[in-house]
């Protein structure tokens, strides 16, 4: 099993405080704070819808042990002399980079592994022994998302329909209990081309 974490906070969001009171018709600055913590939480609730990261943000992918999924030999491994490398596919796509691979306490060299096809990494079963005690586990630390400037306009879009629903609609339901719209009008249009589908 792996377990996914978000190791540090993007240092800057697709739409800026600006932006998102413009969109929304916010000409005053008393909630300034809490128009950043929606902008925050408009974000997120893409990523979550996404399943992918917007902006760059550093992640962790955390297993106890390797997996049992050999790479295809058919498919090539040009990187290494390894035949049959270990595959991992790490979540919130697109994957910039991989920051480091660290089994059992031990740093690997950058020579044993490999970025595939957008967020998959493989690594040499050299490295990827599966019949290994690993007391310390697995960690592999990566950059994932984009810079705010090649965010598509769309994603800017749906955090901003995000943000205003957020921000005039802050409970769930209404005195009478009746339950307000759970997403705005248009948003699912803009984030379904985004979508990562688990298969």
């Amino acid at each position: 099993m792996i377990r996914f974490a978000l190791a540090s906070q993007p240092a800057s969001e697709p739409v800026t405080r600006a932006e998102a009171k413009a969109h929304a018709r916010i000409e005053h600055d008393f909630e300034d704070a809490l128009i950043d913590a929606y902008i925050i939480a408009a974000r997120k609730r893409v990523e979550a819808d996404t399943l992918r990261a917007v902006v760059t943000q550093t992640r962790t992918a955390t297993l106890d042990r390797w997996n049992d999924h050999v790479q295809d030999e058919a498919e090539g491994w040009p990187f290494f002399t390894s035949p049959t490398p270990r595959r991992i596919r790490l979540a919130s796509p697109p994957i910039a980079s991989i920051t480091s691979l660290v089994v059992d306490t031990v740093t690997i060299a950058a020579s044993n592994y490999a970025l595939r096809h957008g967020n998959e990494l493989w690594i040499t079963t050299d490295v990827a022994d599966s019949t290994a005690t690993l007391g310390g586990g697995i960690v592999i630390t990566y950059v994932a998302g984009q810079a705010v400037a090649d965010v598509p306009e769309d994603l800017k879009l749906a955090v901003k329909l995000m943000f205003a629903h957020f921000y005039a609609v802050r409970e769930t339901t209404s005195p009478q209990g009746i339950y307000h719209q759970v997403a705005p009008h248009g948003y699912e249009a803009l984030i379904a081309p985004y979508r990562v589908l688990e298969i």
